[in-house]
């Protein structure tokens, strides 16, 4: 028989440009580093060498309970954040948002979903503290939410999904481990 585990919620953290999220309820995370392998004739393979910067890739959802610090984040500004999770931390620097969406319903607990890429450094050595504070807690109802556009508005609104997507193009120079800047590439 197998011994199943649970995670509860202070067991876990995610901190992003300082202030810790509340309300996660799915993360998924990876990078790659690319190699290219060294043959020399006779030896065969000798070691590997990167041949293209590390890159990371991090989505989570969360639940939507307060207004939201990483709206803030859709810029050309990078950011860093921590991952703590049980005994262990995983943190990066050099983050941005590349997708932001929000989904909300009058009775249900609105959503966000995010994706960050991260073109610096990333990796357990790398931790962040949280130093902002939290929003008061706010759950929409009806009447609560309002639409604005050109001059006209209606508090009618039953639900609503909000979407952004945000192309990133980093430029490197010869000798640097990251990026000099990421642009933000408009449609």
């Amino acid at each position: 028989m197998s011994k199943q585990a649970s995670v509860s919620n202070y067991d876990q953290s995610v901190i992003i440009n300082g202030f810790r999220l509340s309300g996660v309820q799915d993360l998924n995370g990876s990078y790659t580093i690319q190699k290219t392998p060294i043959n020399i004739l006779g030896q065969g393979h000798v070691l590997s060498l990167l041949n293209a910067p590390t890159e990371g890739n991090f989505s989570f959802s969360r639940n939507m309970i307060s207004e939201d610090p990483l709206l803030n984040l859709t810029g050309n500004l990078g950011f860093s954040g921590t991952i703590d999770y049980l005994e262990k931390s995983f943190g990066f620097s050099g983050g941005y948002l590349t997708s932001y969406s929000v989904s909300c319903g009058i009775g249900q607990i609105p959503t966000i979903n995010t994706d960050i890429t991260v073109f610096g450094d990333i990796g357990s050595g790398l931790s962040h503290s949280a130093t902002g504070t939290h929003p008061a807690i706010y759950t929409p109802s009806q009447g609560s939410i309002f639409i604005e556009c050109e001059g006209t508005g209606t508090n009618r609104i039953t639900n609503f999904d909000y979407n952004i997507n945000m192309n990133r193009q980093p430029i490197y120079k010869v000798g640097s481990r990251g990026p000099v800047e990421v642009c933000l590439i408009k449609p």
